[in-house]
């Protein structure tokens, strides 16, 4: 018989986020957990000590900032992970490098995988910003 399947949801701009927010604040000013964030000992303790079988990321896919869309299009400063702009691409602020952001996030599934759990990516088709990208 299967264990259970226990699955954690992980907002990657909060992991790891040590800053104390500003209400309504830029991801500049309340700072932004990465890729990275998700290191070896948190994935241990997700898995080893929650017994996690799958971790959910949300808010990976790229998205649509309030400080880059002009007339205020986009649901906050920091933005709504769910105001798409280009689904294949992930958020630059998650990574150490943007320019190797899609690289950074294999590497985050590969730790993910390696550590005996399985990954979930947060997709929702029909929600797209104003600004997003053409097919």
């Amino acid at each position: 018989m299967p264990g259970k399947t226990i699955v954690y949801q992980i907002l990657p701009r909060l992991w790891g986020n040590l800053s104390k927010p500003v209400k309504g604040g830029s991801l500049k000013q309340n700072g932004c957990g990465r890729f990275s964030s998700l290191d070896q000992a948190s994935l241990d303790y997700l898995h080893g000590r929650l017994g996690v079988t799958h971790v959910w990321l949300t808010g990976i896919i790229r998205h649509a900032l309030g400080e880059e869309v002009s007339g205020g299009w986009a649901k906050g400063l920091a933005g709504s992970p769910y105001a798409i702009c280009d689904y294949f691409d992930v958020n630059p602020y998650l990574a150490d490098n943007k320019a190797k952001r899609l690289d950074e996030f294999k590497s985050l599934i590969k730790r993910i995988h390696s550590s005996g759990m399985k990954v979930i990516i947060d997709f929702v088709p029909n929600h797209l910003a104003r600004n997003h990208s053409p097919f």
